[in-house]
């Protein structure tokens, strides 16, 4: 009996869509997302918490240590020093990786995004920093350094969730 699905005869029933009977039926994209999210997403926003405590308590750390109008300078090397761990446990850790890393398909994306971030939320912490010192008196406070890292790597994160998760070449279960 025909459901409208069709099964592995071929039973398309009487509301199937017109397809040939031989090719595979496509899977929506989103199928692909939420099985990424399920399989690797809780270990990803694991990685990505101790990522954000480390690397936000190193950012006023290294703010401390420099001048308060170099607090974009203190934004790319924090960037720089916390993605070396990252990788690691990326890789390891949340697409359960081991032996050798590949240059074409997990380093190179991998620090292609780094490389994204520290461009993107060094800009962004130099025009806040440019705006701040227009407007108020005093230099940018060292949180709103870190808000500013936030709110950029936070839109970075979810594209390189579903980028990596692809360059990795995990594979899915049907």
């Amino acid at each position: 009996m025909g459901h409208g699905f069709g099964d592995a005869r071929g039973d398309r029933g009487s509301n199937a869509v017109t397809e040939p009977l031989n090719e595979p039926v496509k899977v929506h994209p989103i199928a692909d997302v939420i099985a990424a999210i399920r399989a690797r997403g809780p270990r990803y926003l694991g990685v990505t918490v101790g990522n954000l405590i480390y690397g936000q308590l190193f950012l006023l750390f290294v703010q401390w240590l420099m001048p308060d109008n170099r607090r974009a300078a203190a934004n790319a090397i924090t960037v720089i020093l916390c993605a070396i761990p990252t990788y690691y446990l990326h890789r390891r850790w949340v697409w359960e990786k081991k032996g050798r890393s590949s240059l074409r398909t997990e380093i190179v994306p991998f620090w292609l995004f780094v490389l994204l971030g520290l461009v993107a939320s060094t800009l962004a912490v130099a025009a806040v920093q440019a705006l701040w010192t227009n407007t108020f008196d005093g230099p940018l406070p060292a949180l709103v350094t870190n808000l500013v890292n936030i709110a950029t790597f936070t839109v970075i994160w979810a594209v390189r969730f579903l980028w990596m998760d692809k360059a990795f070449g995990v594979e899915r279960e049907p």
